[in-house]
Formats: C-alpha cells, structure tokens, sequence
C-alpha cells in the first residue's frame, strides 16, 4: 500500500507499473492524494494538523489492508532491518501486544546524488560522528492481534507504550528527500564512519 504525495518526477501509471513488477510481491495499491500534505511546524509538538495523514491511515487500515495479516508503517526512505535475519511479520504474530516498534538511525551517503547517479538506500552506509542520531520510531502491527481498534499514527498509536525488541530496527536514508520538511544537507565524509552492518543490510 504506498502513498505518493506531490511527487512529480514521475505519473501515478509509471509508479504503479514500478511497484507491480517488484520481485515477490503479489498484490500493490498505489494512491496519489489530489489535496496537499499540510502545514509542517518548526518541530512535533507544533504540527498538530495532519488531518490528509490521519485520513490516509484510516483509508488505509479500513478499506485496502483490513484482511491483512500484518501491517509494517515506513517511509520511502526507510529500510527496516532484522539483526537475526528475522521475518517482523513473524514476530509481531508471536507478540502478545499485538505490535512492535521500531527504533531508528540517520544514515548517511559520502557523495552529492546528481542526474547521471542519483543516490539510493545503498549509498547510506556511514552514521555521523558524535551523534547518537536516535529519531521517532516506526511500528508494525498485528492485524488480527490485541490493538486492531486503535488509530494509527506515523510513529505510534496514541497512548499505547512503546515495544522495542531488541532484533529489530530501521535505517533512515538521509539523503533521499526533497527537503520538503526541513534541509538535510550533504556531511563532509570526515564526519562520518562507515556502518558496517547498513552496509549489508542496504546492499541487499
């Protein structure tokens, strides 16, 4: 289930077409929302009207992904990762809770994206110096499990605690973006240190 909202690099027919022919998937909807996103404020606490986000979510959970077995909410600039190998759809069905959540890590690319290469989720292989990069998680939950007539919101479901597991996690590309919420300037490399394991992860 994948939104597109404001993208104009490409038609909702090329994207569809893209989607459908990912190896292994056997079922794609792909939406374009005509209204735009909404205002954005200098931080969390300030944006507090997100009422096109709040409806996708319902559309979503209710008309297209309400007989699936198991939801995963990310980004298109996120990629989850599972330190065992681990299938999240698995682990949320054995969780009595019903969901899991998600801590995530800025990664980041060494090189400037340009028209002849631009940059992808590979090319986030390095964490920034000195920062620990900690920033809001993201969830998966199970459809059929202990919180099916909760809301959902981007990064949690509102006042259910959160419940990391220790195997999983996502990676936050830094630098696939339109800077259309705040600038995510390209870091020298010497700020940055090269992450082995989002090197596998990303690779793959």
């Amino acid at each position: 289930m994948f939104f597109d909202n404001g993208s104009d690099a490409y038609d909702l027919t090329e994207l569809r077409e893209c989607i459908a022919g990912i190896k292994g998937l056997k079922a794609s909807v792909v939406l374009r929302p005509e209204f735009t996103y909404g205002p954005s404020g200098n931080h969390r606490q300030a944006t507090n009207a997100r009422y096109l986000q709040f409806a996708m979510f319902a559309i979503s959970k209710m008309r297209f992904l309400a007989d699936a077995d198991a939801v995963l909410n990310v980004d298109v600039d996120e990629m989850v990762y599972s330190k065992s190998g681990a299938s999240i759809f698995d682990a949320v069905k054995e969780d009595t809770k019903g969901y899991i959540t998600l801590p995530g890590t800025w990664r980041h690319a060494t090189r400037m994206g340009d028209n002849d290469a631009p940059l992808s989720h590979a090319d986030h292989t390095h964490e920034h110096l000195g920062q620990g990069d900690q920033i809001w998680p993201k969830w998966c939950v199970d459809m059929k499990g202990a919180i099916t007539d909760e809301p959902w919101r981007t990064h949690g479901f509102n006042g259910i605690t959160e419940n990391f597991h220790d195997d999983f996690g996502f990676f936050h590309c830094r630098q696939i973006t339109t800077n259309w919420h705040f600038s995510r300037p390209h870091l020298n490399a010497d700020e940055l240190r090269l992450d082995p394991f989002a090197q596998a992860v990303l690779a793959g």
